[in-house]
C-alpha cells in the first residue's frame, strides 16, 4: 500500500475577507494546518497556494503575480465576481464562494494529497469522505458504489434525492475530483432564474443586443468553459428554458444574444432535483428528450430515514464542526438522545438534523432525553396540540396551516419567483397567486430577505 503524503498548503489573502478565520478553523477541524502568508514574496515559495480575493479586477495585478508559473493554485472568489475572474483567464482552479468552509478545506487538502501521490484514483468511501458526505451505512454505500467511475468520466449526471440529502456535495465531488477539476464549477439555481432571463444568463449577449445593452455580457456557459455547470433544481426550468438548454446539449454550440457567431460549448453537465422527473414528463411539465440527455448517469441519494445507522456519525461530525466554529466545547449528546434522533423522521434530512444540532449546541439546556424533541416537530406540527371546538374547525385550520407552510417553503425555494413556484406546485399561475393572497404572502419579501411563517419563533428553522 502506498503511503499518501500531503503537500503543504499556504493561504494568501489579497483582500480583507471576513471569513478568513473561519477558513483556517475549517482546516484545523480536519487536523490540517494552513500556513498563512503575509506577502507575495512568501507566496512564490508555496507548494500549494490558496488565494482569497474579493475583487479580482482591482486586484488583478497582485493576483496574476501570485499565480505566475504555479501549477497548483486555488482561487476562492465570491460567486457574483465570477465573470470578472473569467475575464482574467488565469491558470488556477476557481472555487466560487459561498460554499461550506469544511467542503472547501476538504477539496483543497484532497487535491494537495493527490498531487503528492500522482493523483492516485480514489475509492468510493474516500471520495465520500473528501466530499464531506458522512456515512457508512449499506444504503449510502450502495447509492454511491459507482461514484469513482462517474468522477473519472465526462458524461452528464443526474443526482436525485430528497431535500437536504447532499446532492450538491456529490456534484462538487464529480467536478473537483474529476478531469475538469482545474476549471470553473458554476452552480445555477434554476428555481431562482426567471424564464425571460434564462437565455441571457446562459448565453450572454453582445453589445447593442437590445436597449441598454451598452457592453457585452459573458454568459455562464462561456464562464464554465472546460469546467462543470451544476443545474440545481432543474425541474423548476420552464419548458421554454428547457428547450434552450436541450439545444446546447445536442449541438454543443450556442449563440450569444444579438450575435451571429456560434460559440463552442465545452462543459460537463451535472443536474440535481428532488422531484420525480418521470412523473413530470408524463404530466407534460418536463421535456422527455431533455430528461434522456441529462440522465446519462444517475445517482440517487437515500433519505436519512433510509440510513438511520449514519445518524450517530453525523451527530459526531457536526458536533465537532460546531466546537471548532464557536471555539468552545459542549458536552456530547447522551446515547439515549442520539438513539432517539436516529429514529426520527427527518423531513429535511441531513440539513434539518444539522440545523437542529446547531440550535441544540447554542441553546444547550438540561432537557431529559425522553422529553427532547426537535424544534421542527415541536413548532411545525399543525395538528398538535389543537384547541379547536369542533372537528370541522380543526380540519379547516389544519389544511390552512399545511397550505400556508407549503407556500412559504416553495416560495423560499424559488426566491419569490411566482411563475416557477406555480410550475413546481403543478398549478396555474393565477390560481397560485390567489392562494398567496389568501394567506397574505408577499413574493417580494422572498426576493429581499427570508420571511418566516406566522407563528414561528426565530429559532424554528
Amino acid at each position: 500500500m502506498v503511503e499518501r503524503v500531503s503537500a503543504d498548503i499556504s493561504l494568501f489573502s489579497i483582500d480583507e475577507c471576513s471569513f478568513l478565520d473561519d477558513l483556517i478553523a475549517a482546516f484545523n477541524a480536519l487536523g490540517k494546518t494552513l500556513r498563512v502568508l503575509s506577502s507575495l514574496d512568501e507566496a512564490s515559495a508555496a507548494d500549494i497556494l490558496l488565494v482569497v480575493v474579493c475583487d479580482p479586477l482591482s486586484s488583478r495585478d497582485a493576483l496574476r503575480l501570485a499565480l505566475a508559473g504555479r501549477p497548483a493554485a486555488f482561487v476562492v472568489i465570491p460567486h457574483d465576481r465570477i465573470r470578472m475572474y473569467a475575464a482574467l483567464r488565469l491558470n488556477a482552479t476557481m472555487i466560487a464562494w459561498p460554499m461550506p468552509l469544511a467542503t472547501l478545506a476538504e477539496i483543497t487538502f484532497a487535491a494537495s494529497t493527490q498531487r503528492g501521490n500522482q493523483a492516485l484514483p480514489l475509492d468510493a468511501p474516500t471520495l465520500l469522505s473528501r466530499a464531506g458526505v458522512v456515512g457508512r451505512s449499506k444504503a449510502i454505500r450502495a447509492a454511491t458504489r459507482d461514484l469513482p467511475a462517474m468522477v473519472s468520466c465526462d458524461a452528464n449526471v443526474l443526482v436525485t434525492g430528497e431535500t437536504g440529502t447532499g446532492k450538491e456535495l456529490i456534484a462538487r465531488a464529480l467536478h473537483y475530483y474529476g478531469p475538469r477539476a482545474n476549471e470553473p464549477f458554476i452552480p445555477v439555481n434554476c428555481a431562482a432564474m426567471p424564464e425571460d432571463l434564462f437565455e441571457n444568463e446562459m448565453f450572454g449577449h453582445s453589445r447593442g443586443a437590445y436597449t441598454n445593452a451598452a457592453t457585452a455580457h459573458t454568459g455562464l456557459i462561456a464562464i464554465a468553459n472546460r469546467g462543470t455547470l451544476f443545474f440545481d433544481e432543474i425541474d423548476a426550468l420552464s419548458l421554454r428554458s428547457q428547450a434552450s438548454l436541450l439545444r446546447v446539449l445536442q449541438d454543443r454550440t450556442f449563440r450569444p444574444l444579438g450575435s451571429t457567431k456560434l460559440v463552442e460549448a465545452d462543459f460537463r453537465l451535472v443536474a440535481a432535483t428532488n422531484a420525480d422527473l418521470v412523473a413530470l414528463v408524463a404530466a407534460g411539465h418536463f421535456r422527455e428528450d431533455l430528461y434522456f440527455r441529462i440522465n446519462v448517469l444517475n445517482l440517487h441519494l437515500p433519505s436519512l430515514r433510509q440510513r438511520p445507522e449514519d445518524v450517530p456519525l453525523l451527530v459526531e461530525h457536526f458536533w465537532k464542526r460546531l466546537s471548532v466554529q464557536y471555539s468552545r466545547l459542549e458536552a456530547p449528546l447522551s446515547p439515549d438522545t442520539i438513539e432517539a434522533l436516529a429514529h426520527r423522521a427527518w423531513a429535511g434530512n441531513i440539513r434539518e438534523l444539522e440545523n437542529w444540532l446547531h440550535r441544540r449546541f447554542l441553546l444547550a439546556s438540561p432537557i431529559p432525553p425522553e422529553e427532547e424533541q426537535p424544534a421542527e416537530q415541536q413548532q411545525l406540527d399543525p395538528m398538535w396540540p389543537h384547541t379547536a371546538s369542533s372537528l370541522r374547525t380543526a380540519k379547516r385550520d389544519a389544511v390552512n396551516s399545511v397550505e400556508r407552510r407549503y407556500l412559504y417553503d416553495i416560495m423560499r425555494k424559488t426566491a419569490g419567483n411566482v411563475s416557477a413556484a406555480a410550475r413546481r406546485a403543478g398549478a396555474e399561475r393565477s390560481a397560485f397567486g390567489r392562494l398567496l393572497r389568501k394567506h397574505g404572502i408577499n413574493a417580494d419579501e422572498f426576493r429581499s430577505g427570508m420571511p418566516r411563517p406566522p407563528g414561528l419563533d426565530a429559532d424554528s428553522g
